[in-house]
C-alpha cells in the first residue's frame, strides 16, 4: 500500500518556480501566493499521508519527490535569480530560507482547517520572515514589524 501511495503521490508537482518577478521579495510573494487558497486535491492526498510518513520510507520517498525536492530546485532558482539581478543570497542563508519555506509548506499540510492564510499573513511572513533571512537589510513593501 505504502509503495502505491509513494508512486501516486511522487508524480504531484507541489510547488514550481514562479514567473520572474523581477526582485526577490516578487518571486518569494509568487511562490508562496498559493497559500492563501485551501488545499487542492493533490495537497489534501499529501496532508494525508504526513503522520504515516514518519515511520514509512517509501511514503517518506514520496513526499520527498512532491515537495522536498522540487522546494529545494526552486529555492536554488530564486538564489541564481538574485545572483543574476545583482542581490546575491549567501549559500548558507539559501539554505535556511530552504529550509524555512519547507517548514511553513509542512505546516499547511498539517494544521487544522483547510490550509489557506490570509493574504496579509502570507505577506508578513515573506516581509517579515523570508526576506529577512535571504537578504538581511533587504526591505518588504511593510516598512512596521509585524505584531503578535
Amino acid at each position: 500500500m505504502a509503495a502505491l501511495a509513494r508512486h501516486a503521490v511522487s508524480r504531484f508537482r507541489l510547488v514550481t518556480a514562479p514567473e520572474d518577478g523581477g526582485s526577490l521579495r516578487a518571486d518569494l510573494a509568487t511562490l508562496v501566493q498559493h497559500w492563501t487558497r485551501p488545499l487542492d486535491r493533490e495537497e489534501k492526498a499529501v496532508a494525508s499521508l504526513v503522520g504515516a510518513a514518519r515511520h514509512e520510507e517509501e511514503l517518506r520517498a514520496g513526499l520527498d519527490a512532491a515537495l522536498v525536492r522540487p522546494l529545494a530546485e526552486v529555492v536554488a532558482e530564486l538564489g541564481r535569480r538574485a545572483e543574476r539581478r545583482g542581490e546575491p543570497v549567501d549559500d548558507g542563508r539559501l539554505a535556511l530560507l530552504g529550509s524555512v519555506l519547507e517548514a511553513f509548506w509542512w505546516q499547511r499540510y498539517t494544521a487544522a482547517g483547510d490550509g489557506a492564510m490570509l493574504a496579509e499573513q502570507v505577506q508578513r511572513v515573506v516581509d517579515d520572515v523570508l526576506l529577512p533571512i535571504a537578504a538581511p537589510g533587504m526591505r518588504g513593501a511593510r516598512s512596521e514589524p509585524a505584531t503578535v
